[in-house]
C-alpha cells in the first residue's frame, strides 16, 4: 500500500511547493545554507547537499524529491501496522506523521499505532473469532 493521490495532494498543500531553497524557520529565501534549509515540499536540505539545491528546482524535480522523502515513512507505516488497514485509514496514519512532525521512530511508538492494531485485533476477535496477540 502507499499514499493515494487524495493524501499526496493534501501532503503537497500543507506544505505548499518552494522552488527556491527557504528558511523553515522564517520562511524566507536563503542564498547560503543554514539549519532548517529547505526546498521542495518540506525537504529538509543537508549542508552537504546545498550545492545541488542552491539554485532552485524546477516542478519536476520537486516533485520527485517530496516522492523520495514519503517512501520511508509508507514503509515505516507499512512494516508497523499488523492490522488489515483500508486505504483511508493508511493516509491517515501517514499524514499524522508527516505533519505533526512525530517521526518514523516515534510512529513506532506512538498511541495511535497501538490503537489501531489493538482495535482491530479487538474487531476480528468479536466478528471473526480470530484470537491474535496485539
Amino acid at each position: 500500500m502507499s499514499a493515494s493521490r487524495k493524501a499526496i495532494d493534501l501532503l503537497k498543500a500543507i506544505e505548499e511547493r518552494a522552488t527556491k531553497p527557504y528558511d523553515d524557520q522564517t520562511g524566507k529565501d536563503i542564498s547560503s545554507w543554514v539549519k532548517g534549509a529547505t526546498i521542495g515540499y518540506g525537504h529538509l536540505i543537508i549542508k552537504n547537499d546545498w550545492g545541488l539545491y542552491k539554485n532552485g528546482i524546477t516542478k519536476a524535480e520537486a516533485l520527485a524529491l517530496f516522492r523520495k522523502d514519503l517512501s520511508p515513512y509508507e514503509n515505516k507505516v507499512k512494516n508497523s501496522v499488523t492490522a488489515n488497514i483500508t486505504q483511508n485509514e493508511f493516509d491517515a496514519m501517514l499524514i499524522l506523521i508527516l505533519t505533526f512532525n512525530i517521526g518514523k521512530a516515534g510512529f513506532a511508538g506512538s498511541s495511535i499505532l497501538k490503537l489501531v492494531n489493538r482495535r482491530k485485533a479487538e474487531w476480528n476477535i468479536y466478528s471473526r473469532n480470530v484470537y491474535k496477540k496485539w
